[in-house]
């Protein structure tokens, strides 16, 4: 983690609109989640880029953050 940042349990955009079910609706709330998954793989590359410590699992990160965003896109 980053110095300074709190831990989010969750990014604020990736729950459904209630009772709101169109398709542009959902286009749009996947294209939120998609741009919160890319915000949190740069953080870990920034992170690795400067040399700071992350978690051992840095790669894992990477490495399901690209797959949960190709998922995402195909979607939006």
């Amino acid at each position: 983690m980053l110095p300074g940042r709190a831990p989010r349990e969750r990014s604020p955009g990736a729950t459904r609109p209630a009772g709101r079910r169109s398709r542009a609706d959902e286009r749009r709330v996947v294209g939120i989640v998609h741009g919160e998954v890319g915000e949190r793989v740069a953080a870990v590359e920034m992170a690795r880029a400067i040399g700071a410590r992350v978690a051992g699992e840095a790669q894992a990160i990477l490495t399901l953050g690209s797959r949960i965003a190709a998922m995402l896109w195909r979607l939006g």
